[in-house]
């Protein structure tokens, strides 16, 4: 809008809007993909809260992402899967949060869920169902796919439609049932 010359609908924003905007978008985004309601008057008590955590974000987003992971080894499997791990939380999703949520283990029994930070709170409340994770577990299907090509950890998974899948049935058959 702020492109546009006056007369036909222009709008010149300054930048405490414009963060005040990104921090009520970032609001939204959160609430919608945890599932929760949109109440405007938590916004309204934290403002502040968001309009640092859009800030966050923003700066987040310009970071590069972390090493691939090399070439899958039995015997470095646990290694191997912390680094695959790694390089999923470092890429965004298209639900704009970490690519690791696709492949996420279950907390641990006990765990407070107020002690968890922003970010695992974020990894474990993305949905894993609709169309957005059906994008991104494809995605990490075919990550998988390549650090497993010809190996023997590619037969594990060679059926698998998703990514999720995948990673289940190399951690079924490496770490044996939970």
């Amino acid at each position: 809008m702020s492109n546009l010359p006056a007369n036909r609908g222009g709008q010149q924003f300054g930048d405490r809007r414009i963060k005040q905007l990104q921090a009520l978008a970032w609001f939204l985004t959160d609430r919608a993909l945890r599932g929760l309601d949109f109440n405007l008057n938590l916004y309204k008590q934290e403002a502040v809260q968001y309009i640092s955590y859009a800030e966050i974000d923003a700066e987040s987003s310009k970071d590069e992402a972390a090493e691939k992971s090399a070439k899958f080894k039995y015997a470095q499997w646990a290694r191997w899967e912390e680094s695959v791990y790694l390089y999923l939380d470092s890429i965004i999703s298209k639900s704009g949060g970490p690519l690791s949520y696709v492949v996420r283990k279950a907390l641990a029994d006990g765990m407070d869920w107020n002690e968890l930070d922003r970010r695992t709170q974020q990894i474990h409340t993305a949905a894993l169902e609709g169309f957005i994770f059906t994008i991104d577990s494809k995605r990490v299907l075919t990550l998988l796919k390549e650090l497993c090509l010809d190996t023997e950890a590619e037969f594990w998974f060679k059926n698998a439609t998703c990514g999720r899948e995948a990673m289940r049935a190399l951690q079924l058959h490496y770490d044996g049932p939970e």
